[in-house]
């Protein structure tokens, strides 16, 4: 579902994202921690991502429920993105694995539940 159509499902705007934060962040055994209290991380994708985790969530419209993620491939690619979020189609998020690519994904909750994820962009170079 693309934001337009999630807006006007809840009939309101959703916030825009506050980039004023921005994170460095590691990838542990295949875990990538989401902090809401960031607007952008920022991720050396040296691993596989096999789980994403989430604090700091907000949930209500005032506040920021959505993050920007870049992913820039180590020199060696190949990697890849799963976790608990939703997607178009359910197909996956849309990243390229060619060695060194930067793909930018968003994610965004309404609920705190609920994670919808989206492909903003791949393979910037």
């Amino acid at each position: 579902m693309s934001r337009a159509a999630l807006e006007q499902t809840l009939g309101t705007k959703l916030p825009i994202i506050d980039t004023s934060g921005v994170k460095n962040v590691s990838i542990s055994s295949g875990v990538l921690n989401i902090d809401f209290n960031y607007g952008v991380h920022i991720v050396s994708h040296n691993q596989n991502i096999t789980s994403l985790t989430y604090s700091n969530i907000k949930t209500d419209y005032s506040s920021k429920n959505e993050v920007i993620i870049i992913l820039t491939q180590d020199n060696t690619g190949g990697r890849t993105i799963t976790g608990s979020y939703l997607t178009s189609g359910g197909l996956g998020l849309d990243i390229s694995t060619t060695a060194n690519a930067i793909n930018i994904i968003s994610i965004l909750t309404l609920d705190g539940i609920t994670f919808y994820g989206f492909s903003s962009g791949k393979n910037f170079s």
